[in-house]
């Protein structure tokens, strides 16, 4: 038997987004800073990343600077619902610990559950386009932007425990 690598609240489903893929949705309301998924999955490094399927690079999580870690399945058939949350760039989730995704206000039904890919990520190997299309878009995500004081500001506390540590260094 296979089981899932992640936890998700029954409070949430995959459905189709605005863009042509898949997201998670709020199908019931959420109130701020509860859990919304527990993140699973095999520790490996920036090495092993490289070396799995493209399909699966999506779906993997950085939890470490240096050396560079990162979570997430190693098979395509571990991918489960928790692992279909997007990224934006006004979003309404975020991190509490390494693997607990929370909600950073309240979240309605049929509003897509979404975090913003620099609260988890410090290194080049997740660098891509956005295209959310929000006033606020930066139009191309790096593994830098976790370094924008507004979004410093704005995320603070919602940051990967990591990240959060890299901040307190640099202030």
């Amino acid at each position: 038997m296979l089981y899932k690598l992640n936890w998700t609240s029954n409070k949430i489903a995959v459905k189709s987004d605005r863009y042509g893929g898949i997201g998670n949705f709020a199908i019931e309301s959420i109130g701020a800073d509860e859990l919304i998924t527990i993140f699973g999955g095999y520790v490996f490094t920036l090495d092993t990343y490289h070396s799995l399927p493209k399909e699966l690079r999506h779906f993997c999580y950085q939890v470490q600077n240096d050396p560079v870690l990162l979570y997430g399945p190693i098979e395509l058939n571990q991918i489960s619902d928790g692992d279909y949350f997007n990224h934006s760039c006004s979003p309404n989730a975020g991190f509490l610990t390494s693997i607990h995704l929370v909600a950073m206000r309240d979240i309605d039904p049929g509003e897509e559950v979404t975090f913003d890919y620099a609260m988890c990520m410090t290194n080049e190997f997740g660098n891509m386009a956005c295209d959310c299309s929000l006033p606020n878009c930066r139009g191309y995500i790096t593994g830098k932007d976790w370094k924008i004081k507004s979004l410093q500001r704005n995320y603070q506390g919602y940051f990967q425990p990591y990240i959060e540590t890299l901040i307190r260094n640099i202030r």
